[in-house]
């Protein structure tokens, strides 16, 4: 390649002698690479970039070796002609003295930051604390209806959802076809549009979290046409409060799956769904989960074991009735 490149040196040269700038080689590299574009598709290639990227990187890294090498082989026949290479010798006196006041000052302003970011840090917890307590507080309030298909609603768009996967449904104009629309559904991000209305997007965004799958659709109900993207859940068995990053969110904890899908399941996967369902339940209420109530059932009954010994001065986390954590977590590996 190298052999065939020198071959347009005169006329590269010629070129970069008419680029204008301080910078001419970097503006020669971009006319070039804007030529690729306007006469070719390669930089619309999924791997282009990828392959410019390497490909840049390979003449950086021969262009070090190349210079490296010649400033060996200048130094060699230096030391051949008896020469030694001059080096820039600096003292003491071409370094900027720092005053000692101004680093007494600097030690007593970082002195004053620690101070004052020790008297910071109560007034966090405490105001983390507040925080923790209104949104209980919202969530014990919150009377609203278990969400619909267990989703909700975003700008311009209605979702639903399943442990495993999510469908959006986005009303799109009648006169729309497939070849109409620019859709990009990536692992974690997502954009959904038409191609004359670049700057109007019908969905963007960041998933809640990266998804495994995805396809979309367009289907026709009535005299209406929408957009139904199906997506996959990368982490399945979990129940999403949000489809996009920023969008309206809803209650996890209202959700109540029907039972004919439940019945649908396999035997693990329905045990794994309905203990996560006993445990918003029992969350809800206030009472232990399942984890927690095994934990309780353990410890009463090595305390039946061993009545000689003295639990009146045990410290359980929540107290029997709340969940034995604290000593109870001693017995989470009992049978």
């Amino acid at each position: 390649m190298a052999a065939s490149s020198e071959k347009n040196d005169d006329l590269f040269k010629q070129i970069m002698d008419n680029m204008e700038g301080d910078m001419k080689e970097l503006t020669f590299l971009d006319q070039a690479i804007d030529y690729v574009r306007r006469n070719s598709t390669f930089l619309v290639v999924p791997t282009a970039g990828t392959k410019v990227k390497k490909l840049v990187n390979k003449h950086v890294a021969t262009a070090k070796e190349d210079f490296d090498k010649k400033r060996r082989e200048e130094g060699k026949k230096a030391a051949e002609r008896g020469e030694i290479p001059e080096v820039e010798e600096i003292t003491l006196a071409d370094l900027d003295p720092v005053p000692v006041a101004d680093l007494k000052k600097q030690k007593e302003e970082n002195k004053k930051k620690k101070e004052k970011k020790k008297k910071a840090a109560p007034k966090k917890k405490e105001k983390e604390s507040e925080d923790k307590k209104t949104e209980e507080e919202e969530e014990e309030e919150d009377d609203s209806p278990p969400p619909i298909g267990n989703g909700g609603e975003g700008p311009g768009y209605v979702w639903t959802q399943t442990l495993e996967e999510i469908e959006i449904r986005c009303e799109v104009p009648s006169t729309i076809r497939g070849k109409h629309l620019d859709i990009n559904l990536g692992k974690n991000k997502m954009r959904c549009g038409i191609k004359r209305q670049p700057a109007d997007a019908l969905i963007e965004g960041e998933w809640h979290a990266e998804i495994q799958d995805s396809l979309w659709t367009l289907e026709t109900e009535r005299d209406k046409k929408f957009l139904v993207i199906s997506i996959e859940k990368y982490k399945g068995m979990c129940w999403w409060p949000v489809v996009i990053k920023g969008h309206p969110e809803i209650n996890t904890k209202k959700i109540q799956p029907e039972n004919s899908k439940l019945e649908s399941l396999d035997g693990e996967t329905r045990q794994t769904v309905e203990k996560m369902m006993f445990d918003q339940r029992q969350k809800a209420m206030g009472k232990p989960t399942s984890k927690e109530q095994s934990q309780q059932d353990k410890l009463k009954k090595f305390m039946a074991m061993h009545p000689e010994m003295d639990f009146s001065q045990a410290k359980f986390g929540g107290g029997m009735d709340g969940g034995a954590s604290g000593m109870g977590n001693m017995f989470g590996g009992m049978n």
